[in-house]
């Protein structure tokens, strides 16, 4: 253990420890993945860890196994080395080596699964009367703006915006990440854009011109190869200059204040939101089986980078990955059968105040 170590409980479940040593924009990244989870408290009886250092202390062994780009030996390690990643697993969890801007969210996913709880990429708000709504979805759906219209307008508290982990027994956890804000939110957050220094017209609409311009570059693989062999592509590509194809990242903590915060609560019902050619909304019940299915496929496209790595990670022996889908697919199921659940079919240009009259119209609303 390091002294001034950055630390994140997440549920007294798992620990993340980041050496102070680690790379600035590595922990910025974690932060915001994370930031929720911060803690003073240097030792905990969490049961799984995840420990994070520089790429430079990883040993690498005198012999290895190559698959494509990476590498791995033993079924105890893996590495990138143009990403300047590598990953041993150890009992307890991983110990990460990272100069990049790394989502943990897969290896969370791993954690979770030994200990009964799944991810789910949806939105999850807790009536005044304690249940909890998930709004399950992909990318772009309407569950940011679904959710900022229930907090304002109807009392619920949010359990997190774009993950939240649900456990066999029904119970949802929160997952507080920052919101990743975009334009079509600026009527469901217009304080937010009227006030944050990132998002006046003129910045954002400069960045969109950049954002566009760097991601038709010709030869932009090339260039990021290159980059990352010289190691300064983590400390240029995802500035907020360069990189808007969202407007800005704001911390849940920013949005609303503390009481509007939940913890966990039981799921009384799960509404799939999908976009489609329909002309008018619609509701529609569905079985346990049917919203596991979805819920399964939408978070592992969600978590397509991860799922990169994670299917790497297989390949050279470090992560059962069969087992794991199943294993996730069961508690997801076993969660959501618990409780109606439901597919709130939404015409795809409807906008986020159609939403949300609609939301309530139909009945969603506890």
């Amino acid at each position: 253990m390091h002294m001034n170590e950055h630390v994140y409980h997440i549920h007294d479940l798992i620990t993340v420890r980041v050496n102070p040593k680690a790379r600035p924009w590595v922990l910025k990244s974690i932060t915001r993945q994370l930031g929720s989870f911060k803690s003073q408290k240097q030792d905990h009886s969490n049961p799984l860890i995840i420990s994070v250092n520089p790429f430079e202390m990883f040993s690498f062994p005198k012999e290895s196994e190559i698959f494509q780009s990476s590498e791995g030996g033993k079924d105890s390690w893996y590495a990138d080395r143009d990403s300047r990643l590598a990953i041993e697993k150890i009992p307890k969890g991983y110990i990460v080596y990272t100069d990049a801007m790394f989502s943990f969210t897969g290896l969370i996913q791993q954690l979770f699964l030994r200990q009964g709880i799944s991810f789910a990429h949806a939105a999850a708000l807790q009536s005044p009367a304690g249940g909890v709504t998930i709004l399950a979805g992909s990318g772009g759906v309407g569950k940011t703006a679904l959710s900022g219209f229930l907090i304002k307008e109807n009392g619920y508290k949010l359990l997190g915006d774009d993950m939240v982990a649900l456990t066999e027994s029904g119970t949802c956890l929160a997952f507080h990440k920052a919101f990743v804000l975009k334009e079509y939110h600026s009527s469901v957050y217009p304080e937010l854009f009227a006030t944050r220094k990132h998002m006046s017209f003129k910045k954002r609409a400069t960045r969109s011109i950049i954002w566009n311009l760097y991601a038709n570059v010709p030869f932009r693989g090339i260039i990021d190869k290159f980059l990352k062999s010289k190691g300064v592509y983590n400390r240029i590509a995802f500035i907020p200059f360069i990189r808007r194809d969202y407007v800005d990242i704001v911390p849940a903590e920013q949005i609303f204040p503390a009481k509007c915060l939940g913890t966990q609560g039981l799921v009384e019902k799960t509404i799939m939101l999908l976009r489609c050619s329909d002309s008018d909304f619609s509701i529609e019940e569905k079985d346990g089986i049917w919203m596991a299915r979805r819920i399964f496929a939408v978070l592992y496209e969600e978590l397509e980078n991860d799922l990169k790595r994670l299917l790497e990670m297989g390949a050279v022996g470090l992560e059962d990955l069969g087992a794991n889908f199943w294993r996730a697919r069961v508690i997801l199921e076993k969660a959501v059968s618990r409780a109606p659940c439901r597919v709130l079919r939404i015409p795809q240009k409807a906008t986020p105040e159609e939403l949300a009259r609609a939301f309530e119209q139909l009945g969603c609303i506890s």
